[in-house]
C-alpha cells in the first residue's frame, strides 16, 4: 500500500519506491485516491535497455478489485477484468532506457465521474520471455485536473488540462509531442542527418492541398532498408498496432504510390524494427504530387494511366459468342449473345485496376510482351512509343512445327484438343463443331505459328492472333511480322480455359531489334469471344472484326496541378492554408472557430468563445484570456511584494546570527546540490533525465514555474535555490522547495526538508 505525501490543494505523490520483478511475474500496489482528484499518473522508469532483458513490461490498474491482465493477443478474453493498461512498447532507444507511464482519468477509464477517486489496485507485469529481473523506480501522482502524461510536452507544446492531453507546435505530434514531424515539399528531397537506431521511427508530413492528387513516396540510405517499414495515415499519425490503425503499409526500400487521394496531412511513419542488424544511416526521402492519373471530374479521363485496354467490334451483330468463363462453373458450353462490341481493359497498379469497371476485367488480363530493347528505335515495339493500333483481327494458320500425337480444333476455340473428334464420346466439347483434325502425319496446320504463316496473303495490315506453344515467343511474333501483320496477340492455350498469362520474353542472345510490332498476351476466355464473332457460327474466321488496342495514358494540364481546392485552402494549387487545419482537413480553427480569407492577407481564425490563440487550440477558462493576464498581474505584483519582505527579514536574521548564519546557509546550499544522483539509481529524482509529473504539481490548475517554493533565497545561480522547513513535529505538513523552471539543471534535486 502507498501512501500519498499532500503537496498542496488536492496534489498529492508517493515517495519514489525501487523495485524488482522476476519475468513472468507480476506486482501489486494499491493507492487510495482521495475525493477531487480528477487523474493519476503513474511513472515507471529502468535503466534497463530493451535488448538487455528482452521482455514486455506493461501497467494496468483497476477500481476497488484487483486487476486481471490478459497475457494474449485478444483482449476481449478478460477485457472487464482492468480498467485500463499502458502501452507494451516503451523503450526509447534514444536514452537506452526503459520508460512507462499511465494517465488515469475520466476519458483514459471511460467514465462520466470526473473523479476518480477511491481504492486503485495497480499492476506491473514483467513478460515471461524476459531473461533477467526488471529493476525498477516507480513514483504516482494525483492531481485535481486531467494531467498531461508530460506536463511539459517535451517542451514542445502546453498541456491542455480540461482533457489531459498536450497541443504541440507545428513540428510535433504525439500525447506528449514525443515526436519530431519532418515537413516533406513536393519535388524535393530531404536528408536527415541523425541516425535511426533499431527499434527506432523517424516521422514524415505531407500536405495534400486539393483534389486530383497521385503522390508518390520513396527513401534511399547508404545503410540497408530492407528491414524497415513505412506506414501511412492520412490525417493523424498512423499507429502500427492494428491495420486499422494505418492506411498502407511498404517496405521501406520499395516506392509507394497512391492515386487520386483526398486533400489532408497525410503521416509517415518509417520504422527500423529492433531485429534490423544496424542502424539506418544517411537517409534521403523524396516526396512529389501529381495531377492524377486516374479518372475524375476535372480531366474527364476514362481510365487510369497505364491500362492495357482491347476492343473487339463487329458491324454483324449481334453475335452469339462461346463464354469459357461459365464453362468452369457450369460444367457445360455457354452461349451468350453481343451486339457485337466488347471492351476489356486492366491495369498493373491494384489501385487503378479496381476503378475499372468489373465487366472489363472479369474475362482475364492483357499484357505485353518483354522484348528488351527491340524496334528501329529503342523500345520501338512497345505501346508506350506507339500509342495505340487498329486493325482487322486474323487468326494465324502455319504447318506444325514437327510431327505429333493427332488433336483436333473444334469451334472458336485455339486449344489442341487430343486425340480424334469422333471418338469423344459425350466429351464437354462434342457439341462444338469440328474445325480441323490432325491425324498424326506430316502436312499438318496449326495455329501456333512456328513456321511462316500459311495465311500470309490474308494477314497483311491485321492483327494476328497465334496460340501459345511448341516455339518462341519471339519467333510468333517475327513469323506475324513477317507476313505483314501490324500487331501480334499471342493466347495463352495451354489449357482450355485461361484467364491471364505468364510474362512472355525473348529468349537470351535474341536480337530483338529485328521486332517493330507491339505483342500482346490474353487468356482463352477472351480469345474464344473474338473468335466467336470473327466465324459467326461458321468453321472459317472471315468474318469482319476490328481490334484496337493501347496503353492509354490520362493527361493533365502540367501547369494546373490541382483540381478543387478543400473548402480551408485557398490560391494558386491551393498553398494558403486557413490555422488550425485540422488532419484530414475537414474544419479548420482546430475545430473551434471560423476561418476567414479575403484573398490578400493571410487567413485568420475568429475563436469560439473558450478558445484562443492563432489557431484557437487555447483553451480558456470562463473569465477569458483577459482575466487571466490580470489575474497573472496582480499575483505577480503580490509575490514580488512578499518576496521582497521576506528577503528584508531574512536578511536581518543572518546579519543578527554573524558568521555562523552565513556558514548554516550555505552548507544547507550544497547539500541540495549533492541529492544529485544517476538516473536510474535508488534514490535519483525523475527529473534528473526527464522532467517528471511530479515538476508539473500546479496551483489553481494554472501552471507554477516556482513549484510550491516555501521561500525564495536571492537571486543567480548561486542563490536560485528555495529553503522550506516543517511546519511543526507531527503536525503531517510538508513544503517543497525546488530550483524555479528557468534556472534549475539537468542534474539537479531537491531535497525534502526532515520532519524535524
Amino acid at each position: 500500500k502507498l501512501p500519498f505525501t499532500l503537496v498542496a490543494g488536492n496534489q498529492g505523490v508517493t515517495t519514489p519506491l525501487s523495485g524488482s520483478i522476476r519475468s513472468g511475474h507480476h506486482e501489486y500496489y494499491s493507492i487510495e485516491v482521495p475525493k477531487g482528484a480528477k487523474s493519476f499518473l503513474v511513472e515507471l522508469r529502468s535503466n534497463t535497455a530493451f535488448q538487455d532483458y528482452g521482455g514486455d513490461v506493461v501497467l494496468y490498474a483497476r477500481k476497488d478489485e484487483m486487476p486481471v491482465l490478459c497475457i494474449r493477443e485478444d483482449d476481449n478474453f478478460c477485457r472487464s477484468q482492468f480498467d485500463m493498461t499502458s502501452d507494451y512498447s516503451a523503450y526509447d532507444p534514444s536514452i537506452k532506457n526503459m520508460f512507462h507511464s499511465m494517465n488515469v482519468n475520466a476519458f483514459t477509464v471511460n467514465t462520466t465521474d470526473e473523479s476518480i477517486s477511491g481504492n486503485w489496485i495497480i499492476g506491473i507485469y514483467h513478460g515471461f520471455d524476459s531473461n533477467s529481473d526488471f529493476q525498477y523506480e516507480m513514483i504516482i501522482i494525483f492531481e485535481d485536473h486531467v494531467m498531461c502524461q508530460d506536463p511539459y510536452c517535451n517542451g514542445h507544446g502546453v498541456c491542455d488540462k480540461s482533457v489531459g492531453k498536450c497541443s504541440c507546435d507545428e513540428s510535433h505530434m504525439g500525447d506528449q509531442c514525443e515526436y519530431t514531424i519532418h515537413l516533406l515539399q513536393p519535388g524535393t528531397e530531404l536528408m536527415l542527418q541523425d541516425s535511426i537506431a533499431p527499434g527506432g521511427n523517424a516521422f514524415f508530413v505531407m500536405p495534400v492541398n486539393c483534389t486530383g492528387q497521385d503522390f508518390s513516396l520513396s527513401f534511399e540510405s547508404a545503410t540497408s532498408l530492407h528491414h524497415s517499414y513505412i506506414v501511412l495515415k492520412r490525417g493523424d499519425l498512423p499507429l502500427t498496432g492494428t491495420s486499422n490503425d494505418f492506411d498502407n503499409i511498404e517496405r521501406a526500400d520499395v516506392p509507394m504510390a497512391l492515386f487520386n487521394v483526398d486533400p489532408g496531412f497525410f503521416y509517415g511513419q518509417l520504422m527500423v524494427p529492433m531485429e534490423t542488424p544496424t542502424p539506418v544511416e544517411g537517409l534521403k526521402v523524396a516526396w512529389d504530387v501529381f495531377p492524377t492519373a486516374t479518372p475524375n471530374a476535372e480531366n474527364g479521363c476514362k481510365y487510369g494511366s497505364g491500362t492495357y485496354y482491347l476492343i473487339a467490334s463487329g458491324s454483324n451483330g449481334p453475335y452469339q459468342i462461346l463464354d469459357l468463363g461459365d464453362l468452369l462453373e457450369q460444367n457445360e458450353i455457354v452461349m451468350e449473345t453481343t451486339s457485337g462490341l466488347l471492351e476489356w481493359a486492366n491495369n498493373p497498379q491494384m489501385e487503378l485496376q479496381l476503378l475499372i469497371p468489373p465487366e472489363m476485367t472479369e474475362d482475364g488480363t492483357i499484357r505485353e510482351a518483354d522484348y528488351g530493347d527491340c524496334g528501329a528505335t529503342p523500345f520501338g515495339c512497345y505501346l508506350a512509343s506507339i500509342g495505340k493500333f487498329t486493325g482487322a483481327a486474323s487468326v494465324a494458320i502455319s504447318e506444325v512445327s514437327s510431327i505429333q500425337d493427332p488433336f483436333f480444333y473444334v469451334q472458336n476455340m485455339l486449344f489442341k484438343l487430343p486425340g480424334n473428334y469422333e471418338d469423344q464420346g459425350e466429351d464437354i466439347f462434342s457439341s462444338l463443331p469440328l474445325v480441323y483434325q490432325y491425324d498424326g502425319t506430316d502436312g499438318g496446320w496449326d495455329y501456333e505459328a512456328c513456321s511462316p504463316l500459311l495465311n500470309k496473303d490474308e494477314m497483311d495490315g491485321k492483327v494476328c492472333i497465334v496460340a501459345r506453344g511448341s516455339c518462341t515467343f519471339y519467333t510468333k511474333t517475327k513469323n506475324c511480322q513477317d507476313a505483314g501483320a501490324i500487331a501480334t496477340i499471342i493466347v495463352d492455350a495451354t489449357s482450355p480455359v485461361t484467364f491471364d498469362f505468364p510474362l512472355a520474353s525473348a529468349p537470351a542472345g535474341t536480337d530483338t531489334s529485328l521486332i517493330t510490332i507491339p505483342t500482346l498476351t490474353i487468356g482463352t476466355v477472351m480469345a474464344s469471344k473474338i473468335m466467336s464473332m470473327l466465324s459467326q457460327g461458321s468453321s472459317s474466321y472471315d468474318g469482319d472484326v476490328t481490334l484496337q488496342a493501347g496503353l492509354y495514358m490520362c493527361e493533365s494540364n502540367p501547369d494546373q496541378v490541382c483540381g478543387t481546392c478543400s473548402d480551408y485552402t485557398f490560391g494558386e494549387n491551393c498553398t494558403t492554408h486557413c490555422p488550425g487545419l485540422l488532419g484530414d482537413f475537414s474544419d479548420a480553427c482546430s475545430g473551434h472557430g471560423t476561418c476567414s480569407y479575403n484573398g490578400e492577407s493571410d487567413p485568420v481564425c475568429n475563436c469560439d468563445r473558450g478558445f484562443g490563440g492563432r489557431t484557437c487550440a487555447l483553451a480558456l477558462d470562463s473569465s477569458g484570456s483577459g482575466g487571466k493576464m490580470t489575474a497573472a498581474l496582480v499575483g505577480t505584483i503580490l509575490a514580488s511584494i512578499f518576496g521582497i519582505a521576506l528577503l528584508v527579514v531574512l536578511a536581518c536574521f543572518f546579519w543578527s546570527r554573524g558568521s555562523k548564519g552565513k556558514r548554516t546557509f550555505f552548507k544547507m546550499q550544497d547539500d541540495t546540490r549533492q541529492g544529485a544522483h544517476e538516473p536510474g539509481t535508488p534514490g535519483a529524482s525523475y527529473a534528473d533525465s526527464r522532467p517528471s509529473a511530479l515538476s508539473s504539481l500546479t496551483t489553481n490548475g494554472t501552471p507554477d514555474s516556482e513549484y510550491f517554493s516555501a521561500m525564495r533565497m536571492g537571486s543567480g545561480s548561486e542563490s536560485g535555490a528555495g529553503l522550506g522547513a516543517g511546519a511543526g513535529g507531527g503536525s503531517g505538513e510538508i513544503m517543497l522547495t525546488t530550483l524555479p523552471a528557468s534556472t534549475q539543471d539537468a542534474g539537479s534535486t531537491t531535497k525534502q526538508p526532515s520532519s524535524t
